[in-house]
């Protein structure tokens, strides 16, 4: 019970500081005069808002198992997060929006969730504290760098890269006969690409991926199960969830689909990316406080 009252208080500060960052954001893209995507005709800005305000609910959700898992001090739990969060709701929701919309502004999306993925990241590691003692992050990296030899490492790596497409591909062609008429009709500012686009595009995110989960990889303190769950959480809820809760124009049958098929995709690439990646006992002694 005391664990669950917790997180009623703690996910909305992860909330407040994600809003208070946008703000920030917005700022910044403004001084840079950079443009932000156009909403669909016909939505409501105070809706929207509100909505943007219901979804950073979820970022406490969805980070704060994985702060938990990092074994290592605060400036280098900060900076995993930190990069995650960006490169994950930041980048890969500017190239998804470039690919699959009408809607612009990609360059300014992504500079726009620079801070308020930093203040964000600061409030879950300050709130979620690691379940195990930490360790130096020059060991984390020794253990993890001579896991495997270099041989190994090579075919695991390229793996880990295409990890993601196939996995995209695979659970997008399920889904693909439900969603594909709302893209073709240029609905509610969507857009149906090229697949040599697509293919460049999801390629190009599973690197970005595997760069902003090698951080995370090297601190983390648990099982691989526990990895895969709590990356995958993370990353349904940036890649996923976030974007679906603010989108309330689109109609809740494809927002229900979407999300179903990226719940699977994150599991499935977290797993894939755990058993690949992350040694097999990280467990170490618990934290006395």
């Amino acid at each position: 019970m005391s664990a669950i009252l917790s997180w009623l208080w703690k996910v909305p500060l992860c909330a407040l500081a994600w809003l208070v960052g946008a703000v920030a954001g917005a700022a910044l893209v403004g001084a840079l005069e950079l443009p932000l995507p156009t909403a669909p005709p016909d939505t409501d800005p105070g809706r929207i808002a509100a909505f943007s305000a219901l979804a950073s609910l979820t970022l406490g959700i969805g980070l704060g198992p994985l702060a938990r898992g990092l074994g290592a001090v605060f400036r280098l739990r900060f900076f995993a997060l930190a990069l995650l969060t960006w490169v994950f709701l930041g980048l890969s929701t500017a190239l998804e929006a470039r690919l699959f919309t009408t809607m612009g502004g990609t360059s300014g999306m992504a500079v726009l969730f620079l801070p308020a993925s930093l203040a964000c990241a600061a409030v879950v590691v300050t709130l979620f504290r690691p379940s195990r003692a930490e360790e130096a992050a020059a060991d984390r990296w020794t253990r993890f760098t001579r896991q495997w030899p270099a041989s190994q490492w090579v075919w695991r790596l390229a793996l880990a890269v295409v990890v993601f497409p196939l996995v995209y591909f695979a659970f997008g062609m399920v889904v693909g006969p439900f969603v594909a008429d709302a893209y073709r009709a240029g609905a509610f500012g969507l857009r149906l690409p090229g697949l040599s686009e697509v293919l460049l595009v999801q390629l190009l995110r599973g690197l970005l991926f595997l760069g902003a989960s090698i951080p995370v990889l090297v601190l983390w303190r648990g099982s691989r199960l526990r990895l895969a769950a709590s990356l995958g959480l993370a990353q349904f809820i940036l890649v996923g969830l976030f974007g679906l809760v603010q989108g309330y124009w689109l109609p809740t049958s494809l927002r229900l689909i979407h999300g179903a098929e990226l719940l699977a995709d994150s599991m499935v690439w977290a797993g894939g990316l755990a058993l690949l990646l992350a040694r097999p006992n990280q467990t170490s002694r618990p934290v006395v406080i």
